[in-house]
């Protein structure tokens, strides 16, 4: 306790030191420059370009405590939906632009007394603000006809165009509004400002535009198709957005196009009619029968866009005609497990709608085995982990011909043995219906003459 007693009371002694032996311009800057015309700072330090830094970065810190009112002013006007989010990437931005280092800083008096170097940093005014004006001139007249190209776009359809624009004038617009708080915290009088728009009516204008889109079928559901067949005809969708009493045509929006088991068909952008399609091969979904076909808007980096557009989707169903599939199953590999796996096998095909028989011209033959098997040290102590493979080929009985194949895994893990592992990965071996059903769609013209003949 003693001791920082001791240092601060050195501290005080020092800095008193300092100030006593400084020139009278150190103390009393303003008799030379008076404050309503210059922004003085003063910087002490043994180096001279350090001390000359200094001095600039008072003046600095001057100018960036006024700024902080004119911020949180312009934050409170953002009242949008989301507002907190918008007003934080508002400020993030905000501190970025002010945050630059103070042009147009003389030095006019500097002296050396003892050790240390004296230097007065004097700022302008009005050749500063000056500089301002003629930035915030600029770049008011660029932020006016980007965004008059705005409400062109969005009149002709352009609207991903627009978007893009406006992720730019939200941008520029802050810049804008950042030169406009420096200019206000040194100016006397507020800056003039000649806008016809605001950053919260732009931020309401992106959210209602972005509302106002809308994704709708024009044609292809309904229809009937055997798995692994294309439909007969495409699936046609459109997207729009009104404004005011018209609807428009969404042209250059991209659209992904899920299957039924949740493969994707294709990404693709609509075209001048705001419209997109595919021909999808039928695909069974949660019901052996049932085929659908699901519509969203693909991902976007405007987050704005993606945060509302993200709920919208489109799902088009069409019907599967089930073909008379029968399967003799046979398991090789392991040892206990082989009738549990086969077990497994036989319910994932039976929710697909196929049945198991001696008699059927298909096999499904499974090889399996593990691939992994291994101990892990961790909190809970040594435990043995195991991962299992099960590669089911289809063949064609009569020939042997192997027709396709996929692989299914299962994970297990215990505390007693790696034998034990071993077994709870046989046991949670995962026959999924999606990749079954494309084992069978993709070989459909080679599975149908062995139920034809």
């Amino acid at each position: 306790m003693e001791r920082k007693i001791f240092a601060c009371v050195t501290l005080v002694f020092f800095s008193l030191s300092v100030m006593a032996q400084a020139p009278s311009w150190v103390t009393n800057p303003q008799k030379t420059y008076p404050a309503d015309q210059y922004i003085t700072g003063v910087g002490i330090d043994p180096d001279l370009a350090a001390a000359k830094s200094k001095a600039k970065a008072e003046i600095a810190s001057q100018i960036q405590a006024t700024i902080q009112s004119e911020i949180t002013d312009i934050e409170q006007e953002i009242t949008v939906e989301g507002s907190s989010s918008i007003r934080s990437d508002f400020t993030q931005q905000i501190k970025e632009i002010t945050n630059v280092s103070v042009t147009g800083v003389t030095y006019p008096k500097s002296k050396q007394k003892g050790e240390q170097y004296y230097v007065l940093a004097v700022l302008d005014k009005s050749q500063y603000l000056q500089d301002i004006r003629a930035k915030l001139q600029t770049k008011m007249s660029a932020l006016q006809d980007l965004h008059s190209s705005i409400e062109s776009q969005l009149e002709s359809g352009g609207i991903y165009t627009a978007l893009e624009n406006y992720d730019k004038l939200t941008s520029q617009l802050n810049e804008y509004l950042g030169l406009r708080s420096i200019y206000n915290s040194v100016s006397a009088t507020p800056y003039p400002d000649a806008l016809s728009f605001s950053l919260n009516s732009v931020w309401t204008d992106i959210i209602s535009l972005i509302r106002s889109i809308e994704l709708q079928p024009v044609s292809g559901g309904g229809q009937t198709a055997k798995p692994g067949e294309k439909l007969m005809n495409p699936v046609e969708v459109k997207v729009i957005y009104t404004s005011g009493e018209k609807t428009i045509p969404v042209a250059g929006i991209e659209l992904r196009f899920e299957n039924s088991d949740g493969s994707e068909i294709a990404e693709m952008e609509t075209n001048s009619s705001g419209k997109a399609s595919v021909t999808p091969v039928a695909v069974p979904g949660d019901a052996p029968t049932e085929g659908r076909i699901e519509v969203t808007f693909a991902p976007m980096r405007f987050p704005s866009l993606r945060k509302n557009l993200r709920t919208k989707s489109l799902t088009i169903p069409y019907t599967i005609e089930q073909p008379s599939y029968t399967f003799r199953l046979e398991v090789t590999g392991a040892a206990a497990e082989n009738e549990a796996i086969k077990k497994s096998l036989q319910q994932a095909l039976s929710a697909l709608g196929y049945t198991i028989s001696a008699e059927a011209p298909a096999k499904l033959k499974t090889e399996v085995k593990i691939t992994s098997s291994r101990e892990v040290k961790g909190f809970a102590g040594t435990q043995h982990m195991a991962e299992a493979q099960a590669t089911v080929k289809l063949i064609a009985v009569s020939s042997e011909d192997l027709l396709g194949q996929a692989q299914f895994t299962g994970r297990g893990m215990s505390n007693d043995s790696g034998e034990a592992a071993e077994s709870m990965a046989y046991n949670r071996i995962e026959f999924s219906t999606g990749k079954l059903t494309r084992l069978f769609s993709n070989n459909s013209d080679k599975l149908a003459p062995l139920f034809n003949d």
